[in-house]
């Protein structure tokens, strides 16, 4: 349940991540399999925004600025990523299909 209460928090992500999520949009071949891919970055970024420490997983603390990593499943995608309480800010590293997916081109 978000918390009301605080202010929600500052997500961003860099080049790479926004070419990944084209990239995966692209391999969606049907248009449920692209309402599904969208509203799975639209639970992202509001989660995010507004608790992203409860939501994800926690993997490792940063080495520096007292970051932790986090990564969770909104099927068909993973989202790997960071937060800074301190500052307030997240930041998403990386987001990949789920393996087994409609997304996934790996063989399994």
């Amino acid at each position: 349940m978000p918390n009301e209460g605080s202010p929600r928090l500052d997500v961003s992500s860099g080049a790479l991540v926004r070419k990944q999520i084209s990239q995966l949009y692209q391999r969606a071949d049907t248009e449920q399999q692209r309402r599904q891919f969208l509203h799975a970055i639209r639970e992202i970024l509001k989660e995010l925004e507004q608790n992203p420490t409860t939501w994800g997983d926690p993997l490792y603390r940063t080495h520096s600025y007292n970051g932790v990593v986090y990564r969770r499943l909104s099927f068909p995608i993973l989202v790997y990523y960071v937060v800074f309480e301190k500052d307030r800010i997240v930041l998403i590293n990386r987001i990949d299909p789920h393996p087994g997916s409609f997304l996934d081109t790996e063989p399994r």
